[in-house]
């Protein structure tokens, strides 16, 4: 069966790339950035649509650059190893690309102003949902050859503050993946990463 043009590794991977530095080329905002490293548990079901099989471990570890936009959105891009039999032994990987929502908190601290006395409020939690586009290469008991698989996802979580310009970020993502020749996957990621601002 033939590979939707969609979805064949090089068109993604161009097309994750020109959505992202085509997004901060148009911000005219200046915010400051955000490098966020991390870890997570993993759980990913592929099938062929005859048979399956799962993959799930605390073995996810990422990397990603995140930057403000206007109207309380942040666009954010990086790669992401599946590792649930440790490091040297990953069963996936690939480039992530993400737009999160902060409905109750702006990039920038608020600002207070007590006569000659000016104050910088940082919230200390802030909750935001996210959407997303993500590319994965994977080995599955169910998948002899690892196919590029490449899909859309939701997910939620919240950031919290530890100093201004250092925070931590926990959010849950679900991710529906598909692939060539019926093949298919849903993958669901706890992630815990720490971010700073630069």
């Amino acid at each position: 069966m033939r590979t939707p043009t969609f979805l064949r590794p090089r068109k993604a991977l161009a097309l994750i790339a020109a959505v992202f530095w085509g997004t901060l080329a148009v911000s005219a905002e200046s915010f400051a950035s955000k490098v966020e490293a991390g870890f997570g548990y993993f759980m990913m079901n592929v099938n062929n649509g005859a048979t399956s099989s799962t993959i799930a471990a605390p073995g996810l570890g990422y990397v990603i650059y995140r930057h403000p936009l206007p109207h309380q959105l942040e666009i954010g891009g990086g790669f992401t190893i599946l590792m649930p039999d440790g490091f040297g032994n990953e069963k996936g990987f690939g480039f992530d690309l993400n737009l999160s929502y902060y409905p109750f908190s702006m990039h920038e601290p608020s600002e207070i102003h007590e006569g000659n006395v000016q104050m910088q409020v940082w919230d200390t939690w802030r909750p935001f949902v996210s959407t997303g586009i993500q590319q994965r290469n994977v080995q599955a008991k169910s998948v002899p050859i690892a196919p590029t698989l490449f899909g859309p996802g939701l997910g939620i979580g919240t950031e919290r503050s530890i100093q201004n310009d250092l925070s931590l970020r926990a959010e849950v993502t679900y991710y529906r993946l598909i692939g060539p020749a019926a093949i298919g996957a849903g993958q669901v990621d706890m992630k815990l990463g720490v971010s700073l601002r630069f």
